[in-house]
Formats: C-alpha cells, structure tokens, sequence
C-alpha cells in the first residue's frame, strides 16, 4: 500500500500513519514467515536431492549384484553340466559349448532337472566322436616280448660285456 493512495482517499495524516504502521508490521510477519518457508523448502530440496544421488548408488550397486547373480546362475549351471556329463564324454568344454544353456534348468538342489537330456541325444546323433563310448571294450594290445638272440659272433658277445 503507498500513501499516495491514502492521501487520494481524503486520509489525515494521522490515519496514514497508522494504517502503514499496521501494514509495515503484517508486512513484515509475512516476509518472515515466507523466508521462513523458503528456507524449510530448500532444505527439503537439498535432502531430496541427496536421496536421489542415493537412490542411484542404490541402483548401481543392484545392478552390479543383478550381474553376480547371473554369474553365479551360469557358473552353478556349467558345474552342475560338468558334473553330469563327468565320465561320458571326451572333452566336457566343448560339448557344453554346443548345449543351449538357456533351455537347462536347474532343481532346487543345483542339479540338471529338464532340458538336458533332449539336447545331449541330439547331440550324441550328429556329434557322436565327442562322446565315450558304453560298451568300452577295445581290446588293448599286450605288446611283445623281445626276444633273446644268441649273438653269432663272439667278438659282439665279447665287446658286448665289456661295453654293457
């Protein structure tokens, strides 16, 4: 409110005076009072900021732990294959490498529950070198026996023993 405006209205000078007195001090209640507020909401925008800021640490580190998970998944996964197919084929690295791991689950105990055995016969039909076979009777050849010549000449049998 200006006094200009009170003088127009035909206000004495006494009036003005105490009608700006009251004004100056409602004036001045609302300023403390809006300082106040906009101190209460920097404060609140400072902690907010500040929970975001953790909000996004929050989820990087969630993410990294989403990532081991799924390490360890697949890790839990490739052992529990090695152990399965331990013993029934030559070179377990290479015929998992062949495997769709996405279609192996797993029990709740880590084994191999479904998905496996469809995939392994298939294997064994179009790669079958890779597998050992059942039935491991090959027979293994005994070797010979080195047979003991009598030596014709007797300066070799003399020159021999010197010599051996």
């Amino acid at each position: 409110m200006k006094r200009r405006f009170l003088e127009g209205l035909g206000l004495g000078k006494e009036k003005i005076d105490s009608i700006m007195s009251v004004h100056g001090k409602t004036l001045e209640s609302h300023k403390a009072k809006a300082a106040k507020l906009q101190t209460s909401l920097e404060e609140q925008l400072y902690q907010r900021n500040k929970d975001i800021e953790n909000l996004k640490g929050n989820l990087k580190r969630s993410e990294e732990f989403q990532r081991q998970l799924a390490r360890l998944e697949e890790l839990q996964l490739i052992t529990a294959l090695k152990l399965a197919l331990k013993g029934e084929v030559y070179d377990v690295d290479m015929v998992i490498e062949r495997i769709d791991l996405e279609k192996i689950k797993l029990d709740t105990e880590g084994n191999v529950a479904e998905g496996f055995d469809e995939q392994i016969k298939l294997l064994q039909k179009s790669k079958p070198f890779l597998f050992i076979p059942e039935d491991n009777t090959t027979s293994v050849g005994r070797g010979m026996k080195p047979t003991q010549r009598k030596p014709e000449n007797k300066l070799l049998v003399i020159v021999n023993a010197e010599f051996f």
